[in-house]
């Protein structure tokens, strides 16, 4: 099966990075595009919506700053698959973005390993989880409350 991928960072050297890196991933079984800017990113989605696989989708563009770019992506294309390309590891941030409907949220500092693993993972129907966000959010006191509270209600 053949993969279409579109690499969004406003930074050629990222872009020119990722490429081998998911090529080889993928067995050199896939297309990838490329976009520096938000403008420039509608306009491939648009082309590609029907058969667009992922969009690894940079939060810091010349024409979109933070989660501006996310939200007029999924304003337009709701369905499209989306992960999250950032060098920003705010817990806030993130939380945000995943309530966008978003496939993962991968840190720019990540290993290619963890990268090639969130795609495949992704690429394969699940969502991509930050282990480090997952932790914040089961120590978070809302979430041990819960927890609790579930427990309690199942008898446990």
């Amino acid at each position: 099966m053949d993969y279409k991928i579109l690499i969004v960072d406003d930074h050629g050297l990222v872009r020119s990075g990722l490429k081998p890196i998911l090529d080889n991933a993928l067995n050199g079984k896939c297309q990838l595009l490329e976009a520096e800017n938000l403008v420039g990113t509608l306009e491939i989605i648009d082309r590609h919506e029907d058969d667009l696989d992922l969009v690894l989708l940079d939060l810091t563009l010349p024409d979109a700053q933070g989660l501006a770019a996310l939200d007029r992506v999924r304003e337009r294309f709701p369905s499209v698959p989306l992960a999250v390309l950032s060098g920003n590891d705010d817990i806030h941030l993130i939380q945000a973005a995943y309530r966008q409907n978003i496939s993962g949220f991968i840190i720019k500092n990540a290993k290619a390993e963890v990268l090639v693993s969130a795609v495949r993972l992704i690429l394969s129907g699940g969502v991509y989880i930050l282990p480090e966000f997952l932790t914040a959010v089961m120590s978070s006191p809302t979430e041990r409350k819960l927890l609790r509270e579930e427990r309690s209600f199942a008898g446990g």
